[in-house]
């Protein structure tokens, strides 16, 4: 099922433009505080939690994602995220549809509103999404936090490299908290 979702989400656009986190050598194509949104963010979103629910074996029946950009996800805990750049309702809109089969997505302005004692809500999974950072090699970077938990020592985190190949998101290189992508 993860597989598939995977597949669906790395073939659902075909974009001519690639982006990167990370020791980037391009331009930023998107950063904490910038306000400019493009269709590959959704897409390449629901590759980063396809590629979580896939190290973690099962999808969680609710996905809660911070509706703004953090610019260090990835690189740093969840209590020192600094998030702006609100997600467009048409960004969130493509985000649940990548998702909608796996698990319910909500989004939050803050972490708490998806906390309850201490644990997320519902059994699900909170997640923080960092700028995409393109490089000149056409390849995407981009961060993440994740928790089940309002705790940074149970938070994870991921950096993914990927490129876009014949339409396809492709994971080309994976790093944990603070890591860059091989």
């Amino acid at each position: 099922m993860l597989d598939r979702m995977r597949r669906v989400a790395l073939t659902a656009f075909s974009l001519a433009l690639a982006l990167g986190a990370c020791g980037s050598d391009g331009g930023s194509a998107g950063d904490g505080g910038s306000s400019s949104w493009d269709e590959r963010q959704p897409v390449i979103y629901s590759v980063v939690v396809a590629e979580v629910l896939d190290d973690l074996g099962t999808a969680p029946p609710v996905v809660y994602v911070i509706d703004s950009v953090c610019g260090e996800a990835g690189q740093v805990t969840p209590s020192e995220l600094e998030c702006s750049s609100s997600m467009p309702q048409a960004a969130r809109d493509e985000l649940s549809s990548q998702l909608e089969r796996y698990a319910t997505v909500r989004y939050v302005a803050t972490p708490e509103v998806a906390v309850e004692s201490g644990a997320v809500k519902d059994g699900g999974l909170l997640f923080w999404f960092g700028p995409l950072e393109e490089r000149r090699n056409g390849e995407v970077r981009v961060g993440a936090n994740y928790t089940s938990e309002l705790s940074d020592e149970r938070s994870g985190a991921v950096n993914l490299a990927l490129e876009n190949q014949d339409g396809s998101w492709i994971v080309t290189g994976a790093a944990g908290l603070g890591g860059c992508p091989a």
